[in-house]
């Protein structure tokens, strides 16, 4: 007999479960059948017109609202250093949101041609969201997702300790890139304890646009732990 504890599913599971390269065969024939069908209903390769004049330009502002976050999220900060003597210095490098913007936006058009558009829509932009927010260091991700959360209120270094589950030192240097990275705008103050001053956080303006209701409409239709704004009536729809 099999002791409680053991998850029997996970031990059947185990002895049932099929080899990686046969799973990634069935998957590469898949996709092929479906891209053949797919080309052959609408017209091959580079067949499409794409409406892009009558896009609303609300549309492809937050797309490139997107790809702007998408860049400083995936910023790099290098450090150097001076040995024996403790200077340190650091580098941060943010690439241009260009090839961001490219790349969502023909993630948006992939989405727009399977449900049988030719124009981008509203609709596509919770998934180009999540791709961001999951394209990136978690904890600068699941910083940015609290602020969302929250409606921007302040957050300190301690709750940031909370929110990341991890000590204070970390938390603080968490902080630190964040401010590199222009994401967020810090101020300190003391604790009236030993150790780093309390660092304050709020978004910084450039990404102030985080917290505008659309924006919060579409997270709460990524994010489980978001809850949905509020309609002022039915007869009101927020753009999202």
């Amino acid at each position: 007999d099999m002791p409680k504890q053991v998850d029997i599913n996970l031990v059947a599971e185990t002895k049932t479960i099929r080899p990686y390269n046969l799973k990634l065969k069935e998957c590469t024939v898949a996709l092929q059948d479906f891209l053949r069908n797919f080309w052959s209903q609408s017209g091959g390769f580079r067949s499409v017109e794409w409406n892009d004049m009558s896009m609303p330009d609300s549309t492809l502002n937050s797309i490139a609202n997107f790809a702007t976050l998408l860049s400083s999220l995936r910023g790099v900060i290098k450090f150097y250093g001076i040995p024996y003597e403790g200077l340190t210095y650091k580098e941060v490098e943010i690439e241009a949101p260009h090839r961001a913007m490219a790349i969502l936006t023909n993630l948006a058009r992939g989405r727009a041609l399977i449900n049988g558009r030719a124009q981008i829509a509203d609709e596509d932009l919770p998934i180009l969201f999540n791709i961001v927010l999951s394209s990136c260091h978690r904890d600068r991700s699941k910083v940015i997702k609290e602020f969302i959360r929250s409606g921007g209120a302040s957050l300190d270094t301690h709750s940031i300790s909370r929110l990341l589950e991890v000590g204070s030192s970390y938390a603080y240097r968490t902080v630190e890139d964040l401010k590199s990275l222009g994401l967020v705008w810090s101020s300190s103050e003391s604790s009236g304890q030993w150790g780093r001053p309390s660092s304050h956080l709020t978004l910084s303006e450039q990404f102030k646009w985080l917290l505008d209701p659309p924006i919060r409409e579409i997270f709460s239709q990524i994010d489980p732990g978001s809850e949905p704004l509020a309609r002022p009536s039915d007869e009101i729809e927020l753009p999202i």
